[in-house]
């Protein structure tokens, strides 16, 4: 594995996480780091444990060993709840929705549980109104302007995943996992989701694990490819996807016309070794 950053190291470092689910190692030893603002993807053959390595920095599951943290603080031990108050969100692969809530109502409880006055905040009719408004402007944002007032439930599959990255980026996060956010989404929506995640997640670092390698070019800046668990390597986008061993392991694309997606501008790789 690679050396992991300095202690002290701002953003998220992942450090020799293993997860094993019985005799099945799902996660081993893996480590990477996600500077703040970064733009990082995880790729990887079905099975590869992608979501479970999600898992791990959401705190649903329990690494068995190695750590996460976030700018110093030792998250390793910490439930999904702590890490949401540290500042990790998380959307899924099947958008977590109340179906009978509105819009509007989704992106107003995700705001409001970061509200920094929130415990009173229910009392102050100037404050409720702020934090609609806000609601709004990012309900608009996603293209969700025209449904404020539509239950989740009512929504095609497609606006529904807008809606659960909307009500992640609602509780202004500095990391946010994304779990395909591009699964379902129609030719439209997915030519706009890269410039869209941009915009609203500005100065916010991004880890998403994807399937479209078109989204994955034009958002991330870095990859970790993983394979049974372990990581393949990690290294800059167009790099990645055009080493042999990756499109061997998970692009089933020959040698002589490998991808070239465009990498995001101003990212770095937090880390590169080859198989």
């Amino acid at each position: 594995m690679t050396s992991p950053p300095a202690t002290g190291t701002t953003g998220l470092v992942l450090s020799g996480l293993t997860r094993r689910h019985g005799s099945l190692t799902a996660v081993e030893d893996v480590g990477l780091h996600l500077p703040p603002g970064a733009r990082h993807a995880v790729i990887g053959p079905n099975g590869a444990g992608k979501t479970t390595l999600l898992d791990l920095v959401a705190g649903a599951i329990a690494p068995h060993r190695g750590t996460v943290t976030l700018d110093g603080h030792d998250l390793t031990g910490a439930g999904p709840a702590r890490r949401s108050r540290f500042g990790i969100a998380r959307s899924f692969q099947q958008p977590a929705l109340a179906d009978e809530v509105s819009v509007l109502d989704h992106l107003v409880l995700a705001a409001w549980h970061h509200h920094p006055r929130r415990r009173g905040a229910w009392r102050s009719p100037a404050r409720h109104r702020a934090v609609r408004a806000d609601a709004a402007e990012q309900a608009a944002a996603v293209g969700l302007g025209d449904a404020l007032h539509t239950r989740a439930g009512a929504l095609p599959h497609g606006r529904r995943r807008l809606l659960d990255v909307a009500a992640a980026l609602a509780s202004r996060p500095r990391v946010l996992l994304l779990d395909e956010p591009a699964a379902g989404l129609t030719d439209d929506e997915l030519a706009l989701l890269p410039g869209l995640l941009d915009e609203l997640a500005d100065g916010v670092s991004i880890l998403l694990v994807e399937h479209h390698t078109e989204v994955i070019g034009r958002l991330a800046g870095t990859v970790t490819v993983l394979v049974e668990g372990r990581t393949l390597l990690t290294a800059p986008t167009a790099q990645a996807l055009e080493h042999p061993a990756v499109r061997a392991a998970y692009l089933g694309l020959p040698e002589e016309t490998p991808p070239r997606p465009r990498p995001a501008e101003g990212d770095t790789p937090c880390s590169n070794s080859t198989p």
